[in-house]
């Protein structure tokens, strides 16, 4: 069995692990790493392809005009 971690009051920082969802990288994408709603259309007709956990793009958030600011 493998040793614990050092504990914090020895100057360990830790890590986390955070789970994300495809829709929320997706939409902090929009407006920036993704520049318009055409793109953003393509790409997330071909993620839906790879998660069958995403919703039709009417359904979301992605294009509300708040995200694109």
């Amino acid at each position: 069995m493998p040793a614990p971690p050092p504990a914090r009051s020895a100057g360990w920082t830790g890590c986390a692990i955070r789970l994300v969802s495809t829709l929320t990288v997706l939409e902090r994408a929009a407006g920036t790493h993704v520049p318009d709603k055409a793109t953003m259309r393509a790409v997330y007709q071909r993620m839906r392809g790879l998660d069958d956990g995403l919703p039709p793009i009417d359904k979301t958030r992605i294009m509300l005009p708040a995200l694109w600011k």
